[in-house]
């Protein structure tokens, strides 16, 4: 495994971090590298972080968490913005009717291991645990896309 750590710097109590730590295997660290590229990222091996790949930990407040993944790869794979809709709910909703629609699913697809499930599960947070936790399927839906797994994929990728 390898931590890509990116993005501006976040502090706390416990000092400065990177605002963004990734978590890939190597064979998707290679398949990952352009979408990488735009996060000007920097890698430290690390073998010992105990997360799978694909694991995410974003520290940044939800709503520039959420304007991120429009902007860097959520707008261009829909079509949409954020600011043609209500709300975040409501975005992510469109954003996966329209990703439904343009891979040949059916209208509200959860189903499999995808970056159009992941999304759909994060636009049905509405009612749920709300934006902290729609984002949390989100970060799962970009390292998807990212791998090439938009609309299908193996259940478990390592």
């Amino acid at each position: 495994m390898v931590v890509v750590e990116g993005f501006e710097p976040a502090v706390d109590a416990a000092g400065p971090r990177p605002a963004v730590t990734v978590t890939l295997c190597e064979s998707h660290r290679g398949a990952a590298d352009g979408w990488l590229d735009g996060f000007r990222p920097v890698v430290r091996p690390d073998a010992g972080t105990g997360q799978r790949c694909g694991w995410v930990h974003d520290f940044r407040a939800p709503e520039v968490v959420l304007r991120a993944h429009v902007d860097s790869w959520l707008g261009r794979l829909s079509g949409l913005d954020l600011a043609d809709d209500g709300d975040w709910a409501a975005y992510l909703s469109a954003a996966h009717e329209r990703l439904c629609r343009l891979h040949g699913l059916e209208p509200g697809h959860i189903e499999g291991n995808c970056a159009v499930t992941w999304i759909g599960l994060a636009a049905s947070e509405r009612d749920g645990g709300g934006l902290g936790a729609a984002l949390a399927f989100l970060a799962d839906a970009e390292m998807l896309a990212a791998a090439g797994r938009v609309s299908d994929g193996p259940d478990c990728c390592c």
